[in-house]
């Protein structure tokens, strides 16, 4: 599979599983449930965004540019932090899951007209 597609799939699962979370029953056992899965597709995610930081970055001063991406990456993170602790406090936790699918699906999305706009220009290039 293609690792820009894979890391678009993982965040699609995240989104999606982050709704199942929201519309599960509030319980201990789905939450020890939902928070191993969530982490199991985070784990995907990551994997999925080293491999396409890992092809972006060729082969010079590539330790530098992997930790610039690594760096730049972590900005969303705490943004999102933010976003979801206002959704928690405006919404509770149903909601704030919902937010957080939201924003993944925008993401998603936003990655699919990049990746067409991308692809359109290079077959004008061609």
């Amino acid at each position: 599979m293609d690792r820009k597609a894979a890391y678009a799939l993982f965040g699609a699962l995240m989104a999606g599983c982050a709704v199942a979370m929201a519309l599960a029953p509030r319980s201990e056992t789905m939450y020890a449930a939902f928070t191993l899965i969530y982490a199991f597709i985070n784990g995907l995610a990551y994997a999925g965004f080293s491999a396409v930081a890992l092809e972006a970055i060729g082969l010079g001063a590539a330790a530098t540019k992997y930790n610039l991406f690594a760096s730049l990456s972590n900005i969303p993170i705490g943004y999102m932090t933010a976003v979801d602790g206002w959704a928690a406090a405006r919404w509770g936790p149903g909601g704030m899951l919902h937010t957080e699918a939201a924003v993944g699906v925008l993401a998603l999305l936003f990655f699919v007209v990049v990746a067409a706009l991308s692809s359109r220009e290079r077959a004008q290039a061609a």
